[in-house]
């Protein structure tokens, strides 16, 4: 009888670390990668006057109490839980590439909106956005960013009201 109050706390202390990350796994996203993107058009030539906004989702392991709920075939509740590490928000570089260092060893999510014409009131912003997985990104490595709607691939393409010309990078909001 004595022992069930012992096995009921190690159940509590269990559960309410299992969201945590240990030193290991953190040690193991630091690894900085240094990428270049570059940003093209439907032919394949540099697309001028764009913004580009770049974020990786890290785990973070800040819940206190979590039941991670296995199910048959796979799937169920899980326990991880990330935070979003901006990495670069603004507009693209005139000379058609954009160097930047990722610091942690995780996916990569980069939306780039062009330009457009605000005096057309039906105009749209097209916004093209690639999400990235970790086992996708090596060292060095060029990333090309073009208008492709390819969700298996991990590309896709929206359309929004044409407001100002330029991107409106200041108020631009997180869509995903």
């Amino acid at each position: 009888m004595k022992l069930l109050p012992l096995l009921a706390t190690i159940a509590v202390l269990t559960l309410s670390l299992n969201g945590c990350m240990s030193d290991t796994e953190e040690h193991r996203l630091r690894k900085p990668l240094h990428l270049t993107v570059r940003v093209v058009d439907d032919n394949g030539e540099p697309l001028a006057n764009t913004a580009i906004k770049i974020h990786q989702l890290v785990p973070a392991g800040d819940r206190f109490f979590c039941l991670s709920i296995p199910t048959l075939g796979g799937g169920g509740k899980s326990c991880s839980t990330y935070k979003k590490f901006p990495v670069f928000k603004g507009e693209f570089s005139t000379s058609g590439s954009l160097d930047f260092t990722a610091e942690y060893l995780t996916g990569l999510y980069i939306e780039v909106a062009e330009s457009c014409d605000n005096a057309d009131p039906k105009a749209r912003r097209r916004y093209f956005r690639r999400t990235m997985y970790t086992g996708d990104l090596k060292d060095k490595e060029t990333l090309t960013m073009s208008p492709l709607d390819k969700a298996y691939l991990g590309y896709y393409t929206r359309y929004e009201p044409c407001t100002t010309r330029t991107p409106p990078v200041e108020n631009w909001d997180d869509y995903y």
